[in-house]
């Protein structure tokens, strides 16, 4: 699997801080076309995309842009199975599948909004 080294991340820059701006202003941000570009960009698939962002989620100003791909990049099928565990530690709860998810995802994300 591939993972984001400092070349990649540079040569994606541009096209993350353009999502990264929608997200932080409010705007649309469209998982489809931030994926297709990442991936022409990057030469990899959906799979590797997957490490990639589990990757950019560590970066503190890229982290609130890969926590959106990560609830929503598999559109239509709910959250990749790959991206459960780590999106129940974000929210704070136990299990992805737990009852409390949504209401600690709205909190997490009503807390980003503050920090925008």
């Amino acid at each position: 699997m591939k993972r984001l080294t400092d070349r990649r991340f540079s040569k994606a820059e541009p096209i993350l801080l353009k999502y990264k701006n929608k997200l932080d202003a409010g705007k649309l941000v469209n998982v489809s076309f931030l994926e297709n570009e990442l991936k022409e960009c990057w030469d990899v698939g959906y799979q590797n995309l997957k490490v990639i962002f589990e990757d950019l989620a560590l970066r503190d100003d890229y982290f609130y842009l890969a926590v959106f791909y990560m609830e929503n990049s598999n559109q239509g099928s709910g959250v990749a199975s790959e991206f459960q565990s780590g999106l129940a530690r974000i929210y704070g709860i136990k299990d992805y599948n737990s009852d409390e998810r949504e209401e600690a995802k709205k909190a997490f994300w009503a807390k980003q909004s503050k920090n925008c």
